[in-house]
Order: C-alpha cells, then sequence, then structure tokens
C-alpha cells in the first residue's frame, strides 16, 4: 500500500492529478480508470446542496462578469459534483480539462490559458 500512495503523490506532484502518471508510464486507460474510481465514489452520501454556496455564486454581479466552471476532473466527474452541490445551472460555460481525447493535465491548463487569452484580447 506504501508504494501505491508513494506513486499517486508522486504522480499528482509532477503532473497535477495521479491519472496522468498512470496513462504515461502504465498504459491504464483514462476512461475506464474513471468509471472504477471517480465515478464509483458515493458522492451523493457526501456531498450536498449547498445554499450558502449557491447564494455566493447567485450574488455575483452578472453584468461585470461572465461565470465559468473550470475543472481538472473528468466531465461525467465534474457534472456529477455541480449537480450534487446544487449550483450546476449558475455557470455561462464549463471546461473541463479532461476529455476521452485528453487526459494531460498540463494540456488541460494549456487550453485554459488559450480560453482566457482569448476571451481578454482587445
Amino acid at each position: 500500500m506504501e508504494d501505491a500512495q508513494t506513486l499517486h503523490e508522486t504522480y499528482y506532484k509532477s503532473y497535477g492529478l495521479a491519472i496522468e502518471g498512470l496513462v504515461r508510464y502504465h498504459k491504464i486507460d483514462p476512461v475506464d480508470y474513471n468509471s472504477k474510481v471517480d465515478d464509483a465514489l458515493p458522492l451523493d452520501q457526501i456531498l450536498h446542496s449547498d445554499p450558502k454556496l449557491r447564494k455566493l455564486i447567485s450574488d455575483i454581479d452578472r453584468t461585470k462578469v461572465r461565470l465559468w466552471l473550470f475543472t481538472n476532473a473528468y466531465i461525467t466527474h465534474g457534472k456529477r459534483v455541480v449537480k450534487l452541490l446544487g449550483i450546476e445551472d449558475l455557470f455561462d460555460g464549463r471546461q473541463y480539462l479532461v476529455t476521452e481525447s485528453s487526459t494531460a493535465h498540463s494540456y488541460g491548463y494549456t487550453l485554459l490559458l488559450a480560453f482566457l487569452l482569448t476571451c481578454f484580447k482587445g
């Protein structure tokens, strides 16, 4: 178990996501991994609608900003979390930085930076 924990920490620190190291060095299928790990978590027993969080987000002046949700989670996990928190309808858009075609943490953040640069070009 200690080896697994060490490996997880090493990959997490190196890549921002442990799955990135597993894909790179152990040929783990990220979609299969997600379905057996993140999607298998009993989140409905842990996460619940959060009225204070909903109010905090709702109180943001939408005439001044557009709200985008960015997450490095796989799309199914990200959607599940915001739904359980009761905030899925509060965002103008969502960007999941890990998809079936991209597991790389650094690639996802490169996409995020490119997106942000296009938003702020003037």
